[in-house]
């Protein structure tokens, strides 16, 4: 009796024992099936300088549908764009730093499009690594981030572009490489856009009205073509001439002068400084000695004698087709 009371406590036990297990391990198990949650990773701050460089279309359209909105401190913060277009808040605006000219470039080290003077204002759009990418005049350009002061962004800071003064980059032997161009050297090209050929060379030609010496090179382009200044310089006259008609005249900081008549208008005044690629005159057919649009471009040297400006360093000519 006593034998059977025991196996059916024992029974017992072994029968709990079983029950708590069980109910243990469903226990487990739910807590193993059930959905974690990801922590979210921080969002990687933007590119160098302010943030996403905005991307515009000519209508001057954000195509990001994120924009990066700038703060005081000139670092920005994601804001969403509502219908696409850029406001104030999208740019900062810089003013321009240096002792001489600020050389605008089609990017870093690129080729010379402009030029700033001290103090001027740009809209900045982005900062690639050293340079700023800019709007001016409704055009984009690149200028180097060490001669402008923008919030965030103090001028004269970092590693000023070495070698060959202050203000210039490494020696290239390219005419016009500096960041800025403070001996007046060429590297824009008089028109805009240049002809494929050159219709009178400089030297001896005959015209129909005897030997005559062309103290210049024409240049065949379209009435109301854009002209622009060869370097860093002053207007020293504006005026008109029965032979060459409406003319303009620059003396450069190199000491050679350039001298384009036949125009149509000059957009410049006497005593005016002028920087290196700057819109100074529309081309025409204006004056009696000429036969068709063009313009005639002379240059002279410091003494005032007419040079050939195939040979002048930094100027680039097409070929003569006759």
């Amino acid at each position: 009796m006593k034998k059977q009371a025991l196996g059916v406590i024992l029974l017992s036990v072994f029968v709990f024992m079983f029950i708590l297990g069980h109910n243990l391990s469903a226990q487990d198990q739910e807590g193993w099936g059930g959905s974690t949650e990801t922590p979210t990773s921080s969002t990687p701050e933007g590119t160098e300088g302010f943030g996403v460089s905005l991307k515009k279309s000519s209508k001057g359209v954000v195509t990001e549908t994120n924009i990066t909105e700038i703060s005081k401190d000139g670092v920005g913060s994601e804001t969403a764009s509502v219908d696409g277009t850029a406001s104030e808040a999208d740019t900062l605006e810089g003013t321009i730093d240096v002792d001489t000219y600020l050389n605008i470039r089609t990017g870093p080290w690129g080729k010379i499009i402009g030029g700033l003077n001290n103090r001027e204002k740009v809209t900045i759009l982005s900062k690639e690594g050293d340079w700023f990418k800019i709007l001016k005049d409704g055009k984009e350009g690149f200028i180097h981030a060490y001669y402008v002061d923008a919030p965030g962004f103090p001028s004269h800071q970092g590693v000023e572009p070495p070698i060959l003064g202050s203000d210039q980059a490494p020696f290239t032997g390219v005419p016009g490489s500096s960041a800025t161009v403070d001996n007046g050297t060429f590297g824009a090209e008089p028109c805009e856009p240049m002809p494929d050929s050159v219709s009178s060379d400089f030297g001896p030609r005959d015209i129909g009205i005897g030997s005559t010496f062309h103290e210049g090179i024409d240049l065949p382009v379209p009435n109301g073509t854009r002209l622009n200044a060869l370097g860093n310089g002053t207007v020293t006259e504006v005026g008109w001439s029965d032979g060459g008609g409406k003319f303009v005249r620059v003396r450069y900081d190199n000491g050679y002068s350039s001298f384009y008549c036949h125009l149509e208008s000059v957009s410049v005044s006497e005593g005016q400084s002028v920087a290196i690629g700057q819109d100074i005159a529309r081309s025409d057919n204006t004056g009696e000695w000429t036969t068709g649009a063009h313009l005639h471009m002379g240059i002279t040297d410091s003494s005032g004698n007419s040079v050939n400006p195939r040979d002048v360093p930094g100027l680039e000519f097409p070929p003569l087709v006759e």
